[in-house]
């Protein structure tokens, strides 16, 4: 069954590529100064994920922090591992599969930040590289593991918080743009970010009736106890701000993964069919990880019509392997001086 897998999700994706021919065709000759070359499209694709996050943030907050992750969550966390492990040529280091990667299978069991950090603090010894900096980077990620495990839950929101933007620096890094064609992206997330600060938009919002409960996510204050900082001194005001850029952030978070940094990372410049991006995939990853992954993404689903915060819930225990997985493939790459991209 696994083995027709390919031939079946290729005839689906057969009419798909012909409407998007005929899309193209249709739209080239005025979007070809946005689409015809690599970096401008990719400018275009960073400054849209802003506008496109920006927007679901404010007219939807609470439907998109819930639902967001059950639709896009594990074709993200495939993306993770495949541009930072298997696209790296990381997968067959034995000294990560022994020393890292039961961290990683900890943090899942039981969700605490510090099993993360430890795993990033393993990553880093396993580098390829002089051993004071590896020991350096270990020692540093070893010392907040044990902060985080005193501080009572605070620092898993933190780090919930700096993960989303962590993955904004990682694309601009792996773009290895032109500041010209990263500022726009840049700027309008600054811009989107200060005007969640400011709270100018708050009337609208509460007059849209985009905080009102819903039966496909937690109510405002369910948010605010999960994304708030965990802080009881901090303003009601202030609270909401934060959940409002934790929606904003995650859903650009998803972005990056899912469409910058594919973009970036390809060898060829032009244009790419559905059923080309799910036989690079195929390559990269194989049809039983495939295969795996969608009947995880179907369960995930499954869940959801039934309890949508049961669901919710077990894709963020789920979840919870990506954040130190990127991090400390990352430092690992950083310390080996090895360029992220791979279409270099």
């Amino acid at each position: 069954m696994i083995a027709a897998l390919p031939t079946v999700v290729l005839r689906a994706l057969a009419p798909l590529d012909a409407v998007r021919a005929r899309v193209l065709r249709a739209a080239f000759p005025l979007a070809r100064p946005a689409l015809g070359e690599r970096s401008r499209r990719s400018a275009w694709y960073g400054a849209l994920s802003v506008l496109v996050a920006f927007g679901c943030a404010l007219t939807a907050p609470l439907s998109l922090l819930t639902l967001g992750p059950l639709v896009l969550g594990v074709p993200h966390l495939v993306s993770d591992v495949r541009y930072l492990v298997v696209r790296q040529k990381l997968a067959a280091r034995a000294e990560l599969r022994i020393f890292v990667l039961p961290w990683l299978l900890l943090a899942i069991a039981s969700p605490e930040l510090r099993w993360g950090l430890f795993a990033v603090a393993s990553a880093a010894l396993c580098a390829r590289a002089p051993l004071a900096p590896r020991v350096l980077v270990a020692l540093t990620c070893a010392t907040a593991g044990i902060f985080a495990q005193r501080s009572g839950g605070r620092a898993e929101l933190w780090f919930a918080h700096a993960h989303n933007l962590i993955a904004l620096g990682v694309w601009a890094l792996w773009a290895r743009k032109p500041a010209r064609e990263l500022m726009p992206m840049l700027l309008l997330f600054a811009l989107a970010a200060a005007l969640i600060a400011s709270g100018v938009l708050e009337p609208w919002l509460t007059r849209s009736g985009a905080l009102s409960p819903s039966r496909f996510a937690l109510d405002a204050n369910g948010w605010v106890t999960r994304f708030s900082l965990a802080s009881p001194a901090l303003h009601p005001t202030w609270a909401l701000r934060c959940v409002l850029f934790f929606a904003f952030a995650q859903s650009l978070h998803y972005a990056i993964w899912l469409r910058l940094i594919p973009e970036a990372d390809r060898k060829q410049s032009g244009l790419r069919s559905f059923a080309g991006s799910y036989r690079a995939l195929t390559r990269d990853l194989g049809t039983p990880v495939l295969a795996v992954s969608a009947a995880l993404l179907v369960g995930v689903w499954c869940l959801a019509a039934r309890d949508v915060h049961a669901a919710y819930d077990g894709y963020v225990r789920l979840a919870t392997f990506h954040g130190p997985l990127e991090l400390g493939m990352l430092a690992l790459l950083a310390l080996e001086r090895r360029p992220l991209s791979r279409a270099g």
